[in-house]
């Protein structure tokens, strides 16, 4: 974590390697790195390198927790209500 602050207050470039703590699957940040961000096989909340058909089905849920959050955030819940406080959505969508 210190390594990538650092790289993060250092650099003008975005330091890709964060997609590891977003909880990208591991050969789409190698992929996204090796490649320059070209070359993907698909491209939704990230670039597929790997396996396009699970990235699809991660990208479905993203979706569809993106339109729950909206629903719930329009009608008024606060965005302390809307914080996940056990599991992380990255870790719900990995499972």
């Amino acid at each position: 974590m210190a390594h990538l602050a650092r790289r993060i207050n250092r650099n003008s470039d975005f330091p890709h390697e964060i997609g590891f703590f977003l909880g990208y699957p591991t050969e789409d940040v190698v992929g996204y790195i090796k490649n320059g961000g070209r070359a993907s096989k698909a491209c939704g909340f990230w670039k597929v390198y790997g396996d396009v058909a699970s990235a699809e089905k991660k990208f479905d849920l993203c979706r569809k927790c993106c339109s729950i959050y909206r629903r719930c955030w329009k009608n008024g819940k606060s965005l302390d209500e809307l914080t996940v406080r056990t599991l992380s959505p990255v870790a719900v969508i990995n499972n």
